[in-house]
């Protein structure tokens, strides 16, 4: 079996990248939940717990499904909730003409590349449209969407900066992407149960069900470039798969049951919430794809007058197709509490963490606070900071609750600093509902 047929994207990207130079690359902006609906519970008869008045700024914060339980909502109508977002961990416009000669700039590009560690060079995109409908605490909303990542990993970059360097391990554990567009049917309840007369705690879960539109997945598992004493450079690639497929393909079909639990406790003004999102697995079948199997395919790597030089004849290697695959998405723990500090003033502040990266998710913690001023019945303004590894985050929300009609806007960035060749991604969000 020989090179053409297996890996030639991923292979493709990998020798290009290495070849090449630096390429462009994003991750996720830090996109908040969009359908921050809320109202305050000081005359709420629809739950036990505190009667002062208290709000949550963490709808609009956290996927958290038991928010529903305090919420007061009776009847809303979502239409329509349009999202995107994309970014990166790496590269802003300050670095297009970044000089990292020097004292100066060894210790800058040292600070650069830093930026990548734990995860690689990430880019994470993301795309939805959501409609629905909530009745009380049940809700049901239809979201189509799309997210993905691509990864250039760890070495690479440290490579093309850094340069070959004997006695080195350059890890491509990684490298490649992942992506898929799928409809999904959300279904949701939370309830309230009342612990003391100040104090109640909310628990809520969404089942999600996801049928799949299309799907990509190219990516080394496992795999470095090593150098010797002199010099010498090999790659090394242990694991890695590529598969494909949209409904487009004769047999295909994508489909997947998710869970998201929450709880959230509440004692007059305070408030602390837990979550865990993304309990499952999708299954596809009828897609294209193949396996490295036996051997790890090696290669020798030689210097050029124009960069790194590869063989070029076909690689040989070990291979197995498959057209049934199925995969989990990252699990994602939020943990978040919130204060009222006026009756019209609440701070707050939180964590989320995914547990590993890919599907349009970055493994680095993210740490956020925020105030939610509420000045009179018509308007809802919030604002956000977060740190999401050495990227800062900034949010915007803007809440018009024109009587039935509610409209609500976002619009946030991240990147190293507050200017706009600091920016690193972007992400806005328009809602528009009718709730009463």
């Amino acid at each position: 079996m020989t090179g053409k047929k297996f890996l030639i994207p991923l292979l493709g990207l990998f020798f290009l990248v290495l070849g090449a130079g630096p390429v462009f690359a994003m991750e996720p902006g830090g996109l908040e939940k969009e359908v921050p609906w809320q109202v305050p519970l000081e005359k709420n008869r629809d739950h036990p717990g505190p009667t002062k008045p208290v709000f949550s700024l963490a709808p609009w914060l956290t996927d958290n499904p038991a928010e529903a339980a305090f919420a007061g909502t009776r009847f809303e109508l979502v239409f329509p909730n349009i999202s995107g977002s994309i970014g990166n961990n790496l590269f802003n416009l300050d670095y297009l003409n970044a000089d990292f000669t020097g004292t100066e700039g060894e210790k800058r590009k040292k600070e650069f590349l830093a930026q990548i560690d734990g995860t690689g060079f990430l880019l994470n995109y993301a795309s939805h449209l959501q409609t629905g409908l909530t009745i009380g605490r049940f809700s049901l909303h239809l979201q189509p969407w799309v997210s993905g990542t691509f990864n250039i990993s760890e070495g690479l970059p440290y490579l093309l900066f850094d340069g070959l360097t004997p006695n080195s391990v350059y890890s491509l554990s990684g490298l490649g992407g992942n992506g898929m567009a799928a409809a999904a049917v959300n279904l949701s309840y939370a309830h309230p149960f009342r612990l003391t007369d100040d104090a109640s705690l909310g628990v809520g879960i969404n089942l999600r069900y996801l049928y799949g539109l299309g799907v990509y997945e190219a990516q080394i598992k496992n795999g470095k470039i090593e150098t010797n004493e002199i010099g010498e450079t090999e790659y090394t690639i242990s694991d890695a798969l590529y598969y494909h497929g949209s409904i487009d393909d004769p047999g295909f079909s994508g489909q997947g049951i998710f869970f998201d639990l929450g709880a959230l406790y509440r004692q007059d003004r305070w408030q602390a919430g837990l979550a865990l999102r993304n309990i499952g697995r999708m299954r596809w079948q009828g897609i294209t794809g193949e396996r490295l199997t036996g051997e790890p395919l090696t290669g020798r790597i030689t210097g050029g007058p124009e960069g790194p030089e590869f063989p070029e004849e076909d690689l040989e290697y070990q291979a197995e197709t498959f057209s049934d695959h199925s995969h989990s998405l990252p699990l994602v723990l939020q943990v978040h509490g919130s204060y009222q500090v006026l009756q019209s003033l609440a701070a707050s502040a939180g964590m989320d963490k995914a547990l590993k990266s890919g599907w349009g998710y970055s493994s680095k913690p993210r740490f956020w606070t925020s105030l939610d001023w509420r000045p009179f019945s018509l308007l809802h303004l919030g604002g956000t900071i977060a740190r999401q590894g050495a990227m800062w985050q900034y949010q915007a929300l803007l809440e018009l609750r024109l009587w039935a009609w509610w409209l609500n806007l976002q619009a946030g960035w991240n990147g190293t600093g507050l200017f706009l060749e600091d920016i690193n991604g972007l992400n806005i969000s328009f809602s528009s509902a009718f709730h009463f």
